[in-house]
């Protein structure tokens, strides 16, 4: 037949006391606490990176838009034919870049009125 398991007692070792400050081990260190999460800053990154990333797609099709016109000989390309191409890729692109750099202008002024600073 098996013994029962004693339970330990208190004479058994020193007792703790839970409300004495105690130091780290040797050779630990205190950790640091974090600075507190601030999820304004991301989305005003997040902003900033899209509006210009969408500016430079505004770009690339300006360019690509000069270049096709400069090239009409090589490609064989009439006027009206680079008139439709331009406005087929320029006017969703315009529209998208419109919206987004007036989100992001816009959001950065409703922030910036209610904590009081101006960026």
């Amino acid at each position: 037949m098996a013994e029962p398991i004693e339970e330990p007692t208190p004479a058994d070792g020193p007792a703790i006391d839970e409300t004495a400050a105690t130091e780290p081990a040797k050779g630990l260190t205190y950790v640091q606490k974090a600075p507190e999460y601030d999820p304004q800053e991301r989305l005003d990154t997040v902003r900033a990176k899209l509006a210009f990333c969408l500016m430079g797609l505004l770009a690339l099709v300006i360019v690509g838009a000069f270049a096709l016109a400069f090239t009409t000989s090589l490609t064989q390309l009439t006027f009206s034919d680079l008139r439709l191409i331009i406005e087929l890729l320029a006017t969703p692109v315009v529209t998208l870049v419109g919206a987004a750099t007036g989100f992001y202008f816009g959001a950065n002024l409703g922030s910036a009125r209610r904590t009081g600073r101006r960026r």
